[in-house]
């Protein structure tokens, strides 16, 4: 029982001594920080491939990370937080999205913005809360409570035209951004039929185009059909305005 009572009083006062350096970072008169006070604000350029912007709030007190709000909100206004598919599992990962958030958050308090750690499953969603921690404690250092606009995200879309009324073929464009620059662009037949051979190779002519440009602006003239390019232009046009959120 003597020894019991040692043992426990050991636990006792590791505990205790734990829960004082806790304390040290938030209660201490000479904690040094390089953060100003304010609410700081990141948030995503554009839509990402499933249909929501990111966006993060850090809020700072006395030199303190006191507060993190992440959202991803789609083109209604709602936060992916609210939508039925954030209770859900993800392929390889063992968490939801909304049990993934309070780590994120805990990241940010405990580290006070310096790291965040991996989570298999979720890299995409780290790496969103991550690049934009990185601008908003930018921010924090300067002071600057503006909102930050940020482009700097990887990420692949998809999109699909009609079938031409005129030669019955159709396309799938994906486009592929890396640190918010376009890296490859791709443009497939959805048959695979030899008769649209030859459309494919002009289509992918023009893709060739766009990624040797690093660039989704429409293509003005190529040595290609000019019901081809039409049609080539709307693809990207599409693929704008699904980033951008017009439709």
């Amino acid at each position: 029982m003597k020894n019991f009572r040692i043992v426990l009083l050991f636990f006792l006062i590791i505990l205790l001594t734990s829960c004082s350096s806790l304390r040290t970072i938030s209660e201490t008169n000479d904690y040094n920080s390089d953060l100003k006070d304010g609410v700081f604000k990141a948030q995503s350029l554009y839509y990402n491939s499933n249909g929501f912007k990111p966006q993060l709030e850090i809020t700072v007190k006395k030199g303190i990370i006191s507060e993190v709000k992440y959202k991803e909100l789609n083109k209604s206004g709602v936060d992916r937080i609210d939508t039925s598919d954030s209770v859900l599992k993800w392929d390889n990962c063992d968490f939801s999205y909304n049990q993934i958030l309070p780590k994120l958050y805990n990241n940010t308090i405990i580290y006070q913005g310096s790291q965040i750690d991996t989570i298999s499953g979720a890299t995409q969603t780290v790496n969103n809360y991550s690049i934009l921690q990185d601008i908003a404690i930018n921010s924090c250092k300067l002071g600057d409570t503006s909102v930050k606009e940020v482009n700097k995200f990887t990420d692949t879309y998809t999109v699909t035209n009609e079938v031409d009324p005129i030669t019955g073929s159709q396309e799938v464009l994906t486009v592929q951004f890396i640190e918010g620059k376009v890296n490859q662009v791709v443009v497939r037949e959805v048959t695979n039929n030899a008769a649209f051979y030859a459309i494919g190779r002009a289509y992918s002519s023009l893709a060739a185009i766009s990624q040797a440009n690093k660039s989704l602006e429409g293509i003005v003239s190529a040595n290609v059909d000019l019901n081809i390019l039409d049609r080539y232009n709307a693809l990207i046009n599409e693929l704008n305005e699904e980033r951008s959120g017009l439709n």
